[in-house]
């Protein structure tokens, strides 16, 4: 399995959206999705329900929503930074404000970067291409061999042998509806 995005968006519309725009980039690492900071931070520190790594693996992608109900983006990044366990987490952070405050006080907790909801397909693709070590990457349909990055060398056809390679990220995941992908 590709290396774990945990996506904690409490919008089922913008959960739908961030899949989509990274399936149109062709990332497909697994993601699982929780709905606020508190279960955040929960699935993080691996307590509760989240303790079994096998079904709820660490993250080392975290994409963060800053205005949830519960526990906000910002005290999750306070949580993040505090402790040892998150040190090598690649946060991205999602939100509407696009204020210079908000994006420097996000990076101030350890964002490594920023995306202006409704993030595009190109913000994927970007964020693939400037951080590579982090993505899995579908193959390039233009190109003879496997994806560019590490990771993923197995086609959408050649993962219909072997159902535990995902293919679109989908597999696995953790919403409250079991949303199916787009």
């Amino acid at each position: 399995m590709g290396k774990t995005i945990l996506l904690v968006e409490d919008s089922e519309d913008d959960v739908l959206l961030v899949r989509r725009r990274m399936t149109q980039a062709g990332i497909v690492n697994p993601i699982f999705v929780v709905g606020d900071g508190d279960d955040a931070i929960a699935y993080l520190k691996g307590d509760h329900i989240y303790a079994d790594r096998n079904r709820f693996p660490s993250p080392a992608i975290l994409l963060l929503d800053l205005k949830m109900p519960r526990m906000s983006g910002f005290e999750v990044l306070n949580w993040c930074k505090s402790t040892n366990q998150t040190r090598d987490l690649f946060i991205v952070v999602l939100s509407h404000q696009d204020e210079l405050r908000e994006v420097s006080r996000a990076y101030a907790l350890g964002a490594k970067t920023f995306l202006i909801k409704p993030p595009s397909t190109d913000d994927f693709t970007n964020l693939a291409r400037s951080f590579p070590d982090y993505w899995e990457l579908l193959p390039n349909p233009n190109s003879k061999g496997p994806a560019t990055n590490r990771g993923l060398t197995q086609t959408p056809e050649d993962s219909t042998k072997n159902p535990s390679v995902p293919t679109r990220g989908y597999q696995n995941d953790l919403t409250r509806d079991n949303i199916a992908p787009p």
